[in-house]
């Protein structure tokens, strides 16, 4: 099965990269009474609000793109594991442990390897306890210590759900939670 090529990522200005293209004129002559509204309640240049709408409507775009293409992904990775899972099956039957593919400089190798289980909290925090079973509170004041990490404040953008706004139009909320496109 052929994977689709990707579509070429979209080139769109920022707003500080300074003025940008007018929009199409059917698109400009829709929102632009709108978008020039905002602007001034916000107190924002009206062309910077248009390249902003742009670029949300640009990111939502890529982000829908982005979870076709995982979804599309996902399901490979289901049907590569089924077949692994399949060939190495067959390779351990027949005791088969090389195979070269004569489609290209492949070679596949079965083998198997012994690893040690990974560490997670609850096994720490089990041998911990039985190590120093008589006194559970050395214990855990030694598990607060060793998992005691400082709080990191990292930015993030999510896509929440359906818009309030109608299709089309961009509302802008402010952090205090505010509708700033709303009208008074």
């Amino acid at each position: 099965m052929a994977v689709p090529p990707l579509p070429p990522l979209p080139t769109m200005p920022s707003v500080l990269d300074g003025p940008s293209p007018p929009p199409p004129a059917a698109a400009a002559a829709a929102g632009n009474e709108a978008t020039q509204a905002i602007a001034r309640e916000l107190g924002i240049d009206p062309n910077a609000l248009t390249r902003f709408q742009n670029e949300v409507h640009l990111w939502v775009e890529l982000d829908a793109t982005i979870q076709r293409l995982r979804a599309a992904l996902k399901e490979r990775r289901a049907a590569k594991v089924m077949l692994q899972e399949r060939i190495m099956r067959f390779m351990a039957q027949s005791e088969v442990n090389n195979v070269s593919v004569n489609s290209g400089n492949v070679r596949l190798r079965y083998r198997v390897a012994y690893t040690r289980a990974p560490l997670s909290h609850q096994v720490i925090r089990d041998r911990i306890t039985a190590y120093l079973g008589n006194n559970p509170t050395v214990a855990q004041t030694l598990l607060n210590v060793a998992f005691a990490r400082e709080r990191v404040e990292r930015p993030c953008l999510r896509k929440l759900g359906p818009p309030r706004a109608p299709p089309g139009e961009l509302a802008l909320t402010s952090a205090t939670g505010g509708d700033a496109s709303s009208a008074p």
